[in-house]
């Protein structure tokens, strides 16, 4: 295929008047590079237009990603569109994992008081409950894609079934089974994850020295049920 091209190439620079060139080693290098530059656009733009995700194999081509709405972090602050950080990258669809944090996906926020940080983790949009949370926190599936991965590529359902995205080829989600977990036991977008409120109980009427309540603690991803401290809760703060 490609040296068909090559022979057009130098055809038809030579009926422009090249001949002598054409016929040429130089020439028929030249004609090469066009004709191998030509294939390779050709082919990133199939491989780029097609948009799926061949999780069996173990090649990713991830669909391509859907500019979202404005995000807010897990403290409930808004998220900067178009953000930057120095040494790390740039993002400009809100909420990003540039750097493959583990917890997922973070941004940096408009409004650094309402943080009290410059940046957050996002908080996701598609949670079955407010009071859930992925357990345990930091899971990957076989293949090194998290609770967020399956959210934000649709790969599951609130109820625990595959998503829109998931292929039946892939097989189902016990096929990328780690560590004894799957995303619908994990993840709280998949239906799994654990209630805090089913796993205590708080202590009424108790207050931090900033006046801040169990609740918010829940709300805000401060803390997670064994007691450490959560996806929402920044290490400057403090233990």
């Amino acid at each position: 295929r490609l040296e068909v091209l090559v022979w057009h190439c130098m055809v038809s620079m030579a009926q422009l008047g090249n001949a002598g060139f054409a016929w040429t080693w130089s020439g028929i290098l030249i004609c090469a590079l066009v004709v191998q530059k030509a294939a390779s656009a050709n082919s990133s733009s199939i491989s780029s237009s097609s948009g799926k995700a061949l999780r069996g194999t173990g090649i990713r081509k991830l669909a391509p990603r859907k500019l979202q709405g404005p995000r807010n972090t897990w403290n409930g602050c808004t998220c900067k569109k178009n953000w930057e950080m120095d040494g790390v990258g740039k993002c400009n669809n809100f909420c990003c994992n540039i750097d493959e944090d583990p917890l997922g996906e973070w941004c940096m926020v408009e409004d650094e008081k309402c943080e009290e940080s410059d940046w957050g983790y996002c908080k996701p949009t598609n949670m079955g409950s407010s009071n859930c949370r992925d357990s345990p926190m930091g899971w990957a599936d076989a293949e090194g894609d998290r609770c967020g991965e399956y959210a934000m590529n649709q790969y599951c359902t609130a109820d625990g079934s595959p998503g829109p995205k998931w292929d039946k080829s892939w097989g189902t989600f016990s096929d990328f089974a780690n560590q004894g977990y799957t995303a619908d036991i994990v993840c709280c977008h998949c239906g799994g994850g654990l209630d805090a409120l089913d796993h205590c109980k708080d202590k009424q009427g108790w207050k931090d020295k900033d006046g801040d309540e169990c609740t918010t603690y829940l709300q805000d991803g401060w803390c997670d049920i064994t007691g450490s401290p959560g996806v929402g809760w920044h290490e400057e703060w403090g233990t």
